[in-house]
């Protein structure tokens, strides 16, 4: 029998009440195609929030399901076009809002996500089995963890592991979707890949490309010196011979020679504190009491070093730094950190910064956040934000914008949006690829330094003359800083450094050095 027989025959059973058949059909009818779509109005897809790197990458295939990985579901703000608004009234003279900052409270208030939303998609979470391991303060994200077989369940996705430039990651294959009306409040997912951002060092190598051994700071001599301060030797002049040819060269040697393992004459060139204090003209502007007393950087760095507390010490008395101490010196670690491991290059990140933030900034305490994992930095940042732990925060970390998670990155602007809104600066490094064609293959910027809520940071070659005054100093351009195509911001204003998150594709190029 087929299926109009079947209506058919259900209808006769009312023979003389065959209008009220049909009534009865048509609201069965009318009922099934209404929760029809509502199931479909329901399923909200997270749309941008596929990183990147994938198309770059080789698929090794599914990650083993029960694998625990942690998650966070971000949650959208309200009003954002008013925020936007605010934000450029607050940096452009003239305004009425010129500079005038508000608390983190009124921010919550305006424009962070209401308690029944974040209450309604963490219910969401749990009745997929994932475990809440932190709600955000501000309500701006719930993090969960699960195995990845119910993370795949939960957001509709199939995580696979990937392989880029002999680094192994895993990463969702397609947008994130929530069968919910909780997914009308998520913004974006994250932890669903773990490509995350790095710190932007490198590290010395052997003439013969051998690794540098480390000496501790310690037991340099004479107190702590490595390399030389004026690195360029007098005038000389070279010929050279060969096929018949000759060329001559005249001019400046570099450093010390390259075989050169002598402490404190270790090519090519390095600077003390001391050093870096004149040559940027500091000294008088800590004897006018300019030395950062009275404010605190705040660091943010993934893992952290389990040893900075004292190894921070030891650079401060070798350099006649002050102490550093539980008064000028805390650590504030992230909601679940636990069994850290570190390396990867960020403890060496980590010591870098806390150590060159002092030295620079002798009168100020240092707050170090540490991040979970690479991949929850933005984490990390919101927490300094919602703590106000200082007006200025420093990171040495970035990532390739062109392998972003686009609906993270926006979700990070909107933090940085927030700190700018409260009057915190934010700065970020730009990168020392230049405009990444050779790491990547394609021309980028890094971010978060492309971010028009943030402020970017480029490398400089400094050199000295023999009182430590500068001889010169040259931005790095492309092919040493970052100088590429922003994929996810818009040009900046004219009249000052914000624009609304979600204008794509738009291209700036820049230098490594932003003023």
């Amino acid at each position: 029998m087929n299926a109009k027989s079947k209506w058919t025959n259900r209808i006769s059973v009312f023979p003389r009440q065959s209008a009220l058949g049909v009534v009865i059909l048509s609201t069965v009818l009318s009922t099934v195609l209404g929760l029809t779509s509502l199931a479909t109005a329901q399923n909200y897809t997270v749309h941008g929030n596929t990183p990147g790197f994938i198309q770059k990458a080789k698929d090794l295939g599914p990650v083993d399901p029960a694998t625990v990985i942690s998650v966070t579901a971000w949650l959208k703000l309200h009003k954002e076009d008013k925020l936007d608004r605010l934000v450029e009234s607050q940096n452009q003279k003239g305004s009425a809002n010129y500079q005038k900052w508000i608390t983190q409270t009124q921010f919550n208030s305006s424009f962070g996500p209401a308690s029944q939303e974040v209450k309604a998609v963490q219910n969401f979470l749990s009745a997929h089995k994932l475990t809440v391991l932190e709600v955000a303060e501000n309500n701006m994200y719930v993090k969960v963890q699960g195995t990845v077989a119910d993370v795949q369940k939960t957001f509709h996705v199939q995580i696979d592991n990937y392989s880029l430039n002999g680094q192994s990651y895993r990463s969702n294959k397609s947008d994130p979707s929530v069968n919910s009306p909780s997914g009308a409040h998520i913004a974006a997912v994250t932890g669903l890949d773990d490509y995350g951002f790095q710190p932007n060092l490198a590290f010395p190598s052997g003439h013969d490309a051998s690794a540098i051994h480390f000496v501790p700071l310690n037991k340099a001599t004479p107190a702590g010196v490595f390399f030389e301060g004026q690195a360029f030797r007098a005038p000389e002049t070279h010929t050279f011979t060969g096929g018949g040819n000759t060329a001559t060269y005249s001019g400046n040697r570099y450093g010390a020679d390259i075989t050169n393992a002598t402490l404190g004459h270790l090519p090519p060139q390095g600077y003390s504190p001391d050093e870096m204090q004149t040559a940027y003209n500091m000294k008088p502007l800590y004897q006018a009491g300019w030395d950062g007393t009275g404010e605190t950087v705040v660091i943010v760095d993934a893992y952290g070093s389990s040893t900075i507390a004292q190894d921070a010490q030891v650079f401060s008395q070798i350099y006649g730094l002050p102490d550093i101490t539980p008064n000028n010196f805390q650590i504030v670690k992230a909601v679940g950190l636990s069994n850290n491991p570190h390396g990867g290059g960020w403890d060496t990140e980590t010591t870098l910064d806390v150590e060159w933030a002092h030295a620079m900034a002798p009168g100020a305490k240092i707050a170090l956040v540490v991040a979970t994992n690479r991949g929850s930095l933005d984490e990390a940042i919101n927490l300094a934000v919602v703590h106000h732990l200082g007006n200025t925060i420093s990171n040495s970390w970035s990532s390739v914008e062109g392998f972003a998670n686009p609906a993270q990155y926006i979700r990070i602007n909107r933090i940085l949006q927030m700190a700018a809104a409260q009057g915190i600066d934010v700065n970020f490094s730009s990168g020392d690829a230049g405009d990444e064609t050779p790491r990547v293959g394609f021309v980028s910027v890094d971010f978060p330094a492309s971010s028009p809520f943030a402020t970017g940071i480029g490398g400089t070659s400094l050199a000295l003359n023999p009182d430590n005054t500068i001889m010169f100093e040259t931005g790095w351009g492309t092919g040493l800083g970052t100088y590429g195509a922003r994929y996810f911001h818009g040009r900046r204003s004219v009249h000052w450094g914000g624009v609304h998150p979600n204008y794509w594709r738009s291209t700036r190029r820049w230098s490594d050095r932003r003023n």
